[in-house]
C-alpha cells in the first residue's frame, strides 16, 4: 500500500503530482538516492516536506494518507 495525499476532493499520488499541486519537490525518503516522477509517493517523506514547507496536515497511519486542508479562496 502506497501512500497518499489528500486535499478535497483530490487525491495525489505521485511525485509529479505532488510538485505541481504544491510547486515544490519532495524530499527523499530514507534509503531514494532519486525520485522517479511518474511511482508512488513512498519514495518522498513527505512529514519531513510539508514540515519544511509549512503545510499543516494531518496523518492517517492505517490508510498511510495525509490530509491538507485545501487552501482557503476568499
Amino acid at each position: 500500500m502506497c501512500q497518499t495525499v489528500i486535499i478535497g476532493e483530490k487525491e495525489i499520488e505521485t511525485p509529479r503530482e505532488f510538485e505541481e499541486h504544491f510547486g515544490f519537490r519532495g524530499i527523499p525518503a530514507q534509503f531514494h538516492s532519486k525520485v522517479e516522477p511518474h511511482c508512488c509517493l513512498c519514495q518522498i517523506d513527505i512529514e519531513q516536506t510539508f514540515w519544511l514547507h509549512d503545510v499543516s496536515f494531518e496523518y492517517s497511519p492505517t490508510h498511510m494518507e495525509y490530509y491538507v486542508k485545501p487552501a482557503c479562496v476568499g
